[in-house]
């Protein structure tokens, strides 16, 4: 039985980046996974997203988080509430 299986490479911008660059980088990953909704048994988001999301363990970061959480990995994190994704 074939399954779908969506993978989304990323490479995010440095922490100089402006907010606007940063929210559209987030706009684009919203936007691939919403045009490829119905043959996504199966999501993969990889790349450098350029930020820490800290060592705070919960339903999104699991044992693997370091150091304290920047600004970047704070809009890692709040992507992946509104998507119901975890890291790891």
């Amino acid at each position: 039985m074939p399954v779908g299986l969506l993978i989304i490479q990323v490479y995010a911008s440095t922490s100089d980046a402006t907010q606007e660059e940063v929210e559209e980088l987030y706009k684009q990953i919203d936007l691939a996974m919403t045009i490829n909704k119905k043959y996504r048994d199966y999501l993969i988001i990889m790349g450098d997203f350029n930020g820490k999301v800290g060592n705070m363990r919960g339903d999104i970061v699991g044992p693997h988080g370091l150091g304290q959480r920047t600004k970047n990995g704070q809009y890692n994190i709040d992507c992946c509430h509104k998507h119901n994704l975890s890291l790891f």
